[in-house]
């Protein structure tokens, strides 16, 4: 059975092998996944789906300005119309994003995953051609099957954060079963993720939250030891554990991907 030390000592080795491939590999990979912020604006667009006030309310999508246009109301300044206008605006950059997201980054995260496989495969000879992989190929079903991945993280979500967190952890191996199989059903890869971590998920989160000792430092430095080794060792880490716990899955007579 996998463990931390083991997968950690196997991503330092093959970090070594690689590593300016790596570090571009894990910037494109941590730009891919790292812009998903917007999670606050996520979560208030939920409540307002909800909210039966709807319009009166508007503001509250799009806190801090909230306060402020309420400040203006109460002093009789409130320009209805601006504050409108400003509000559709930032409606429009959410669903710009969103678009860039399902078009654009998740398909890079699929590279980023994809590069590390076939890095660790090759002893370090993959080619960075990899990184663009998630366009070339089966890219409709990239992007339909990353999108339903983050679908469904963010509706169980909706319930409280631990569903969300629990089902983030279960569908954790999709971006990688897709980097190896990218034709592969969507149902079917969700099941394969939800399979290889039933039993894992705790001991993932674990090793996850041993990571956070370098975060920290990384902060120290302002990104730069992110960048140029916190980052492709924590990618090339994970796609050692992937590697690990499919073999291991694979190893008790579970289907071939």
């Amino acid at each position: 059975m996998w463990n931390r030390r083991q997968v950690k000592e196997s991503a330092k080795r093959s970090l070594s092998g690689a590593y300016w491939k790596s570090v571009l590999a894990a910037l494109v990979l941590s730009l891919s996944v790292g812009t998903m912020g917007g999670s606050t604006l996520s979560i208030n667009l939920a409540n307002y789906l909800h909210d039966t006030n709807g319009a009166k309310d508007f503001w509250h999508l799009f806190l801090p300005f909230s306060s402020f246009s309420y400040s203006m109301q109460g002093s009789g300044l409130f320009l209805p119309g601006i504050t409108l206008l400003i509000g559709w605006f930032l409606a429009f950059g959410c669903m710009l994003h969103l678009i860039l997201k399902i078009f654009v980054l998740n398909p890079l995260e699929m590279g980023g995953r994809r590069f590390f496989v076939v890095d660790r495969a090759q002893n370090g000879k993959s080619s960075t051609s990899e990184l663009v992989s998630g366009f070339s190929v089966h890219f409709v079903n990239v992007v339909k099957t990353l999108f339903l991945r983050d679908l469904y993280v963010f509706l169980w979500s909706l319930l409280c954060v631990v569903p969300g967190i629990v089902k983030a952890y279960s569908y954790r191996m999709v971006p990688y079963i897709i980097a190896e199989s990218p034709d592969m059903d969507q149902r079917e890869a969700f099941r394969l993720s939800r399979s290889m971590m039933d039993g894992n998920k705790w001991r993932v989160f674990v090793y996850d939250l041993s990571f956070i000792g370098w975060e920290i430092l990384n902060a120290f430095t302002f990104g730069f030891l992110g960048l140029f080794y916190v980052n492709p060792y924590k990618a090339t880490a994970d796609a050692e554990l992937y590697a690990q716990i499919r073999d291991e899955f694979l190893g008790r007579g579970q289907q071939q991907f």
